[in-house]
């Protein structure tokens, strides 16, 4: 797909980027077809923001393991876990799930890390809502 003459004709994006974005469409498009809404909503903006966050700080990283920059992490995770307070008020689902991101993002590479980070989220959440 990536090598389509559809996705040839753009320039400015680059083939990992042009990768990147195609997984993130397909986690979202998994996560609304076959989780609960409320469980979809909640996951997928949660892990939306926290990739946009790490996307936008990651060249200020310092601090790296895992290949993964580790500051830029914990800042996501403080700001993404503020803004699932507010979410959290709406959908009446745990906010503390959004404290996995940082586990999933560092440990859990399948197939692709962005596709990982919003799919296990989902997942995650879906079985704590089951169970509790």
């Amino acid at each position: 797909m990536l090598k389509s003459r559809a996705c040839s004709k753009v320039k400015r994006i680059g083939q990992k980027q042009l990768a990147d974005l195609i997984w993130i469409s397909i986690a979202v498009f998994v996560v609304l077809k076959f989780f609960q809404k409320d469980v979809a909503f909640f996951s997928a903006t949660a892990a939306l923001l926290y990739i946009i966050i790490l996307f936008l700080l990651d060249k200020n990283s310092k601090v790296k393991i895992f290949n993964r920059p580790l500051d830029i992490i914990l800042l996501a995770t403080a700001f993404v876990y503020i803004a699932g307070i507010f979410l959290s008020v709406y959908t009446g689902l745990n906010k503390n799930v959004i404290l996995a991101l940082p586990l999933i993002h560092l440990l859990i590479r399948w197939p692709q890390e962005h596709f990982s980070i919003i799919f296990c989220t989902a997942f995650i959440m879906q079985f704590v809502k089951n169970s509790f």
